[in-house]
């Protein structure tokens, strides 16, 4: 596989183990990678974790019914990491690539492609008082939205 389609689709596995099975993601295994990509599996596995609920409202738009688990989250993975900065085209090939791999997904490595390329990378609406040019891609708690008193600082749109 190609340079980060190992970590991704570490991650995908990572994913279906918690969603699918209910297991914890401390629980599981590490994932036998080197341990740059085994961080970046985590890591991502991780932001798709605490951002299932406005990936899911993103991809809602674009599939009339909901696909297998795996492919499921192949789509939250790479809509997760498209909002949050990573190029499109990488992500979008990554995608299909591990659709690919997967004896039980290639055939629906269309439907990966098509889904990815009709979600639009800026969904999230962009934050009004920002002067910095930043958009802030997620929905911000209401602690962190910027305010007369407390203007929008580029720092507080980073989700990590």
């Amino acid at each position: 596989m190609a340079e980060g389609v190992r970590a991704r689709a570490a991650a995908v596995e990572m994913l279906n183990a918690v969603l699918g099975q209910g297991r914890m993601l401390a629980d599981l295994p590490e994932p036998d990678l080197p341990p740059p990509d085994r961080a970046r599996a985590l890591r991502l596995a991780t932001q798709v974790l605490r951002r299932v609920e406005p990936a899911d409202k993103a991809l809602a738009a674009h599939l009339r019914k909901a696909p297998p688990l795996t492919v499921m989250n192949i789509l939250r993975l790479a809509v997760v990491e498209r909002a949050l900065g990573a190029p499109g085209h990488g992500v979008v090939n990554a995608a299909v690539a591990i659709a690919r791999s997967g004896r039980r997904t290639q055939h629906m490595a269309g439907l990966v492609n098509a889904v990815l390329r009709a979600v639009p990378e800026a969904r999230w609406p962009a934050c009004r008082n920002c002067r910095a040019g930043c958009a802030s891609r997620w929905p911000m708690p209401m602690a962190a939205r910027p305010s007369r008193s407390r203007p929008c600082r580029p720092q507080s749109h980073r989700w990590t």
